[in-house]
């Protein structure tokens, strides 16, 4: 019993770590990501903050034109990554511990539906290449996000994270390097 126990434990442990790696929440890190008509620097903060008692990591984004926003985020006890929305203070999965083609979850205010859809897929664009991505098909249910598009594919890659997206269309951003 105590052996099952152990390989339960351990198989719950491997799923949640595999979660992060490939959405890695690195204090200082700095990336730079270019888009068609742009680019903006993603900063994650070194300093946690605060809010409703829980503890969560700011990641500010200046783009080129001049807009600055800042995100929190959070792991949960499962392994999650919790995003915090500024306007509603709702929590909504950004990314789960659970890694499988086929998982599916909606964000809290149901606006919008997220799938794993690939597990090895490859993102290239320029001189920019990764390989072996994972790919979250991100569907908007509502029309909310009017100036959005309907869906986007997002690339993430084992130990860097977000790599770039597309729409239906076109690439929307990618990673260019850390600063």
């Amino acid at each position: 019993m105590k052996t099952i126990l152990k390989i339960v434990v351990f198989t719950l442990i491997s799923v949640i770590s595999h979660g992060q790696d490939y959405c890695p929440l690195k204090k200082g890190e700095v990336q730079y990501f270019e888009m068609k008509r742009g680019s903006y620097v993603r900063t994650v903060l070194k300093e946690d903050v605060e809010i409703n008692g829980e503890k969560y990591t700011p990641i500010e984004t200046v783009y080129s034109w001049g807009a600055k926003t800042t995100s929190h985020i959070r792991i949960d006890k499962e392994g999650n990554r919790i995003y915090l929305d500024s306007d509603s203070k709702l929590e909504s999965i950004e990314f789960p511990a659970i890694i499988k083609r086929g998982y599916k979850w909606k964000s809290t205010d149901e606006a919008w539906s997220y799938e794993i859809i690939l597990l090895d897929a490859e993102f290239k664009i320029k001189k920019t290449e990764f390989n072996n991505c994972l790919v979250i098909k991100a569907e908007q249910l509502t029309g909310r996000d009017k100036t959005k598009s309907k869906v986007y594919y997002n690339f993430y890659a084992e130990n860097i994270g977000y790599v770039g997206g597309t729409n239906e269309k076109e690439y929307g951003s990618w990673l260019v390097g850390n600063l």
